[in-house]
């Protein structure tokens, strides 16, 4: 590698390149007139969720007793609104009855074909709410399949136990046989 020339040069386009260019001055903006009442061109203010406050309320309910927690469905259903919704949805999720299940996921997906600001900043929990109860009831549906397999499998070596027992009980029950004489 050869030495540059002129180090003077280099150092001054080192230095050049670290400074940012002006900013450029903004248009000036021509005011409308008096006569026209302002058009709000901007949508308003969209309150963001509670997202503490959630994820608090979720964990508050794994706590609860049963009748606590029908308490609260109840009381989530007179209440208007998005989060109530999806806290009722937890509310079911958490009860894990029958069919509670398919109560949160169907309160879930109601919300998602809602259209809204509010609606729409609570999506991605709602999407996420509704696969992780999707996936439960799976397991739990998978569950009570092996529960029943093995129920079945008890039964039948209870059976065979049983036929096991009936055969010993006929074998003790025959005359022994005479030895053989040298």
């Amino acid at each position: 590698m050869k030495a540059p020339k002129r180090p003077e040069l280099l150092l001054v386009l080192l230095l050049a390149a670290c400074v940012s260019p002006p900013e450029p001055k903004p248009a000036p903006v021509a005011s409308a007139p008096a006569s026209r009442p302002p058009v709000a061109s901007a949508p308003a203010a969209v309150e963001l969720p509670d997202w503490r406050g959630l994820f608090d309320y979720a964990v508050s309910l794994r706590v609860r007793p049963p009748a606590e927690l029908n308490r609260e469905i109840t009381r989530l259903a007179a209440e208007p609104g998005e989060v109530a919704q999806i806290q009722r949805a937890m509310a079911y999720a958490q009860l894990r009855g029958s069919g509670d299940l398919g109560r949160a996921i169907a309160l879930l997906d109601a919300q998602q074909k809602q259209s809204g600001a509010q609606a729409d900043a609570l999506r991605p929990l709602v999407q996420w709410l509704s696969a992780q109860y999707t996936e439960l009831r799976r397991q739990d549906a998978d569950t009570d399949k092996l529960n029943q397999q093995l129920k079945d499998a008890q039964r039948r070596a209870n059976d065979l136990n049983d036929k096991l027992n009936a055969l010993k009980a006929i074998e003790h029950g025959l005359p022994l046989k005479p030895k053989a004489a040298p």
